[in-house]
């Protein structure tokens, strides 16, 4: 998304475009620092699938929370955590309060959003990334 968005800010003149792109930077860093709260955040949030009545009032909260992540991680530069967020939404677009059912896959998603900040291999990422997606499309 970044490199969309500095290809866009070409046209526009040249000391504007470098303090947009300053401006960027610098909240790309400030998400970057701030992710690992948002990921605990979640991962609270989901834990509340065990229990029916957490379960209904977290709900919501997560949603917009895995809708949240999904569009930041995507214009800060992290398409593997927008990745995992936007499965995370396709996920719970379908789950209800009544369904404890979707336990282990939103376990799973918040697993590979931890394992995103912690590590940097990009193949193992990957590899984790489409294991989660496939949970998801099952039907």
């Amino acid at each position: 998304m970044i490199d969309d968005q500095e290809q866009s800010v070409s046209t526009l003149p040249e000391a504007v475009a470098i303090r947009m792109r300053e401006i960027l930077a610098r909240h790309a860093s400030d998400y970057r620092k701030d992710l690992p709260r948002l990921v605990e955040q979640m991962q609270a949030h989901a834990a509340a699938v065990d229990d029916a009545d957490r379960w209904r009032e977290a709900l919501p909260v997560l949603k917009r929370e895995a809708h949240d992540m999904k569009g930041q991680a995507a214009t800060f530069g992290y398409p593997l955590v927008s990745s995992v967020a936007q499965s995370v939404c396709r996920l719970l677009e379908h789950a209800s309060a009544a369904q404890p059912d979707y336990a282990p896959t939103v376990r799973a998603h918040m697993d590979v959003l931890e394992h995103l900040l912690e590590k940097e291999d990009p193949e193992l990422v990957a590899t984790t990334v489409q294991r989660a997606q496939a949970l998801t499309h099952k039907d």
